[in-house]
């Protein structure tokens, strides 16, 4: 892929070999991506080079979901949200990088 292009993956992550994005986008082709599937899900690992790279967009993967299941899901990102505004995240990955900031 051309330098300007993107890649972009809401689909499956088993339709791209293990580690050839980050090898692409660590090489520059293509020069952007935005995913919301992973390799490994659920994704745990704060030291997820793909996931940290200043030119990837990761999104969590909603799919279909019921109303109800859409209300419990915004409801725990307002959550998620309004506490780190609070300077009190929760559900972190990695806190030991919030207390040593």
């Amino acid at each position: 892929m051309k330098p300007s292009a993107s890649f972009i993956n809401t689909s499956r992550a088993g339709l791209v070999e293990p580690g050839a994005l980050l090898a692409a986008i660590q090489a520059g082709r293509p020069g952007r991506a935005g995913i919301d599937v992973f390799e490994n899900e659920p994704m745990t690992s704060p030291d997820d080079l793909l996931a940290h790279h200043p030119n990837v967009t990761a999104t969590p993967h909603i799919g279909f979901v019921t109303d109800d299941e859409l209300d419990m899901q915004f409801a725990d990102i307002y959550e998620q949200v309004t506490a780190y505004a609070d300077d009190a995240p929760i559900h972190m990955i990695n806190p030991v990088v919030w207390k040593n900031r």
